[in-house]
């Protein structure tokens, strides 16, 4: 006679598993803990230092509150001084990243800007634009020319080198600036 029974599988030991992972996270808890209490250990040492730079603080704020704000009339004045040296130092000109972003605008594709030097003084501007065809710088240049911030567009030198097996053409041009 056989007998048949229906235990259902006996379950694995879980004790050891549940034990360390206990163990894991009490650990966990404990440095938590202690690097909580060093950080309040220093918060205290730096206590006196944060109270003392917070009076200076408030010191420093009231003395500004009781200075006396310049009347209306005299800030018109400086105004008007700073309109006048402004206008004897004369126009110089765009500023550089000014300047950059126009050339950017009329320079053609495949035309790159190799060397630029500008002169705020002279509102002279020299530069070395390449490209791999003169049709390109020659395009370039007819932009400058229609430009009507610039008075003078001139080719000073004209150059081929070859570099990664592509023959490139150099144009360095000075040109210069409408002033006032």
């Amino acid at each position: 006679m056989k007998a048949t029974t229906n235990f259902s599988a006996p379950r694995p030991n879980l004790v050891p598993s549940l034990a360390a992972g206990l163990g894991i996270l009490t650990l966990s808890v404990l440095i938590i803990s202690i690097w909580f209490a060093l950080d309040a250990v220093e918060l205290k040492k730096n206590k006196p230092d944060l109270e003392a730079q917070f009076a200076k603080l408030n010191g420093q704020r009231s003395g500004i509150a009781a200075d006396p704000l310049p009347s209306h009339a005299d800030l018109v004045n400086l105004k008007q001084r700073v309109a006048l040296i402004n206008a004897l130092s004369g126009n110089l000109g765009w500023p550089f990243p000014v300047l950059l972003a126009k050339l950017e605008q009329l320079l053609p594709d495949y035309a790159y800007l190799i060397q630029i030097h500008h002169k705020l003084d002279t509102g002279e501007i020299q530069m070395t634009v390449e490209s791999e065809s003169a049709e390109t710088l020659t395009a370039f240049l007819v932009r400058l020319q229609k430009e009507e911030h610039f008075t003078e567009v001139l080719l000073t030198k004209q150059a081929q080198r070859a570099g990664q097996g592509r023959k490139r053409i150099q144009f360095e041009l000075r040109v210069k600036e409408k002033r006032g």
